[in-house]
């Protein structure tokens, strides 16, 4: 199996994010339909609703951030065990945004975005980490 490159990691992130992306607009606008209310706090701009770019914006911005990390990290012998361990401590803090909206937002809003969190970092973090070596991973 050929080494993966910072590039080939970075690409891999953009698609998965990419992808996670638009499963969690998907998710949103389901959501919406079943009653969700789909305006959230964006800071100094008040109560909006959320577009179909910054779902998949963020997601794919993510992405290549991770591959880009993915990748600085793939000569240590233990870079994807640190990888992992980044991507679990980023998934946990990027809780903090949808915990902390405001009472004027739903609860099934926030556990929405919390899901949608989620659906991104198994699009993401997973194709990283197997591009990166099966045997790093079970290290």
């Amino acid at each position: 199996m050929e080494k993966p490159t910072l590039g080939s990691l970075a690409i891999v992130g953009l698609v998965g994010g990419v992808i996670g992306g638009i499963a969690s607009f998907i998710l949103w606008l389901i959501a919406g339909l079943l009653g969700m209310p789909t305006v959230v706090e964006i800071p100094e701009q008040g109560l909006q609703d959320l577009a179909w770019f910054q779902f998949i914006g963020f997601a794919t911005m993510s992405g290549v951030i991770g591959g880009i990390l993915a990748g600085l990290l793939i000569k240590l012998a233990s870079g994807a065990r640190i990888f992992s361990i980044v991507a679990i401590v980023v998934l946990v803090i990027s809780m903090v945004g949808p915990l902390t909206q405001p009472d004027t937002v739903a609860w099934s809003t926030k556990i929405v975005l919390m899901v949608s969190h989620v659906l991104v970092y198994l699009t993401v973090v997973p194709a990283i980490t197997r591009k990166m070596g099966t045997s790093a991973v079970a290290a």
